[in-house]
């Protein structure tokens, strides 16, 4: 069996990556309408705090 190895990627790196593709999931609701309003406030709040609480940093 072949063993794939997977490039080095710094912390710092995929922190910026993951703060992204949750930022991608936040950015995905619509404005359109009042509950995608609330829901997309709703998201964006939870996705902010879990990424400073795994971090300690709040994303810009």
């Amino acid at each position: 069996m072949e063993t794939l190895e997977l490039p080095a990627v710094s912390e710092e790196q995929r922190l910026e990556e993951l703060s992204k593709a949750m930022w991608d999931l936040v950015n995905a609701y619509s404005f359109d309408t009042q509950e995608g309003k609330s829901k997309h406030l709703a998201i964006r709040s939870t996705v902010l705090m879990s990424i400073y609480h795994t971090t300690g940093v709040m994303p810009r």
